[in-house]
């Protein structure tokens, strides 16, 4: 019984270690993004306090894209990001949120669609052309 809980002690201190590990290889990826706003921040980037605890909606939207930054979470998140926009009217915004250029985001009312036009797409869906 006494070795058992010199091995499940060590496990106990060892797992909020590697938990907090992960944080500056996350920051990094958006630190390291070229629209990123906040440079040298800390975990209330994607949490909700600077000593971390729960998810803000930054961070939720993150790890829910699998800590991928696209030009449609750049555009969702306009306080973490700066990039070119263009508001067309009342109605429509283009969001220029794609550092390579090879995707727009466009706003309509609060609906966002990312826009790839070389890969004729829209949120993933392909373009066809009406049958005639």
């Amino acid at each position: 019984m006494k070795q058992a809980r010199w091995f499940v002690l060590p496990l106990l201190f060892g797992v909020p270690a590697v938990t907090a590990l992960a944080l500056p290889d996350l920051l990094s990826i958006y630190e390291g993004d070229s629209f990123a706003k906040i440079k040298g921040g800390n975990c209330s980037v994607c949490h909700e306090t600077s000593l971390g605890g729960p998810r803000n909606a930054f961070g939720i939207a993150f790890g829910d894209n699998l800590h991928t930054i696209t030009p449609l979470l750049r555009a969702q998140f306009p306080d973490y990001f700066s990039y070119p926009k263009l508001k067309v009217n009342e109605n429509l915004t283009i969001h220029f949120s794609d550092p390579e250029k090879k995707a727009v985001v466009v706003e309509s009312g609060k609906k966002m669609v990312e826009v790839e036009a070389a890969e004729v797409t829209v949120d993933g869906r392909k373009a066809v052309a009406p049958k005639e």
